[in-house]
């Protein structure tokens, strides 16, 4: 996400997140993130509130989003509210051309699904480059991953170890398991790199970018296209420069 904002000198930003469970994690990474980056940041505001419809929710809302100046925001909420903040920052004028909204898978929900009419077109989703890859590539990977870590052990120990418990059940802690599952960590399949850390989470997962495109679709985007800004422009009209000045399309 920094990454391809740095890029592009989209160094002034907004946060806007909802009270939904891990915000207050989310919103510590980015302050960390951009106090001890080398890159110059501004982070001009973090806005949380409750984006569930009521009547005083949207007055609150809707105080909070007009009062925003900066033309880059970057959303932390679930898919339901992400529908709710979109409908009011339409309201509020804050979508359209000049302004870049960057979300979470969490808040894009399914990308196989048509999305909900409030999302605006140009908007910018990160997420794993396996969201198209078919269910049976992913057992296939997830099987791999138990066959090489179990080759991997027996290389090791000179035996295999026996199953002890099934899927039904949750699997306890021993140190039997823990053997044979540090051999699962850094697995590498196909050239694809498996590394997991001790929470079961890719060390290095590959990301890719997308965007709500003119017909609605989610399309990947290569940073080729965004190294050429024009398809960028192509989507929202004008983009923000370092400068905020205004750019015209190819």
């Amino acid at each position: 996400m920094f990454k391809v904002m740095e890029e592009y000198n989209w160094d002034s930003f907004v946060v806007i997140t909802s009270l939904y469970p891990g915000y207050e994690t989310y919103v510590d990474y980015v302050k960390s993130f951009t106090d001890t980056s080398y890159f110059t940041w501004d982070l001009q505001d973090v806005l949380t509130f409750d984006m569930s419809a009521d009547g005083m929710n949207d007055l609150r809302a809707g105080r909070l989003l007009q009062q925003i100046d900066a033309q880059v925001l970057l959303v932390y909420c679930s898919h339901e509210e992400a529908q709710y903040l979109f409908s009011m920052a339409a309201e509020a004028g804050l979508v359209g051309p000049g302004y870049i909204w960057i979300i979470p898978s969490l808040s894009m929900g399914n990308p196989d699904m048509p999305p909900p009419e409030s999302f605006p077109v140009g908007l910018i989703s990160i997420i794993t480059d396996r969201w198209r890859m078919s269910l049976r590539k992913r057992v296939r990977d997830g099987v791999a991953i138990v066959v090489k870590g179990v080759q991997s052990f027996q290389t090791q120990r000179g035996f295999v170890p026996e199953g002890q418990s099934d899927c039904h059940n949750p699997v306890k802690p021993s140190d039997s398991n823990d053997t044979l599952f540090r051999h699962m960590l850094n697995v590498t399949w196909e050239h694809n790199d498996f590394s997991f850390n001790n929470n079961g989470y890719l060390v290095n997962p590959a990301m890719t970018i997308i965007t709500l495109d003119r017909e609605r679709q989610w399309d990947k985007v290569s940073l080729s296209q965004y190294a050429d800004i024009s398809y960028i422009t192509g989507l929202f009209a004008k983009t923000i420069q370092k400068s905020q000045s205004t750019i015209d399309t190819h």
